[in-house]
């Protein structure tokens, strides 16, 4: 089963759609990190780009790691979860629709779905990793 892993320097999700004229069309912000997510799996896979073939199954891991806010002062009973947006959903919307036509041919193919925010802790650097497995062709 061939992977590929690799990370980003943030943890973002997916915006909302905006629109003007009658038109809809995606934030900048939204369509830079889908672009800088797309470019560090497309070197993640140094000089073969691997791409799952049209009806090949492919799993997806998402993990992030953000660190603790800087005025929090741990009492007995708080956690550290990361509760915090954005949303599990947004943060896969992001990677899925960022590697959809690089990874894979359509996000359609992604048959299984991992997204856990790791709890936060201090000096931890907004970083999402991500794994992509594909089943045999």
């Amino acid at each position: 089963m061939p992977s590929v892993a690799f990370r980003v320097p943030f943890v973002k999700g997916k915006a909302r759609p905006r629109f003007s004229r009658g038109h809809a069309y995606t934030p900048k912000a939204t369509s830079d990190a889908q672009e800088t997510i797309a470019a560090a799996y497309i070197e993640a896979c140094d000089e073969d780009v691997l791409r799952a073939s049209e009806g090949v199954p492919v799993a997806v891991a998402v993990l992030t790691t953000r660190n603790v806010k800087s005025g929090f002062r741990r009492r007995e009973g708080d956690s550290h979860d990361d509760l915090q947006k954005p949303d599990a959903d947004n943060i896969a919307k992001l990677v899925l629709d960022a590697l959809n036509g690089v990874a894979y041919e359509d996000d359609s193919q992604v048959v299984a779905l991992l997204v856990l925010k790791l709890p936060r802790r201090r000096g931890n650097e907004p970083t999402t990793y991500v794994g992509i497995f594909w089943g045999d062709e």
